[in-house]
């Protein structure tokens, strides 16, 4: 029987929970059109090879790492969430991370995903059970 996204990390103790990011580190130094960086006073403290990104829009966050947080960002150390907050996790030694494997991860889930409505009810058929990004029609 295959789990549901639930049911698998029902007993995962992990502070974040997230779509598998990039590390930064694979990267050169980003410019200014790269606007989730570019925006960010994080970038201040933080060297880029310890930073992260990843999607914001499936994620589950510890009351530990929200504290943290809070923390950082009442020290004005903040950043886009697709940065802000896998690099503080990255970045406490406390903070464990995991990501969401690939069985529950559909094929539209790009942030600029455009199919058809009339395809929607096709691909739910598809990949039953996945998350895909909110679709434009």
């Amino acid at each position: 029987r295959a789990s549901t996204l639930v049911e698998y990390f029902e007993t995962s103790k992990a502070d974040l929970v997230q779509i598998p990011g990039d590390h930064l580190s694979d990267f050169p130094e980003p410019g200014p059109e790269v606007w989730w960086y570019s925006c960010s006073q994080l970038k201040k403290y933080v060297p880029l090879s310890d930073g992260l990104k990843s999607y914001e829009f499936v994620r589950r966050i510890s009351s530990n790492l929200f504290g943290e947080l809070h923390k950082w960002s009442s020290q004005n150390r903040t950043g886009q969430s697709e940065y802000f907050v896998p690099t503080v996790c990255n970045t406490v030694s406390w903070c464990v991370l995991q990501d969401i494997p690939g069985k529950f991860l559909g094929s539209e889930l790009e942030w600029d995903t455009d199919i058809e409505e009339s395809q929607w009810d096709t691909l739910l058929q598809r990949e039953p059970n996945k998350l895909f990004h909110a679709l434009k029609y």
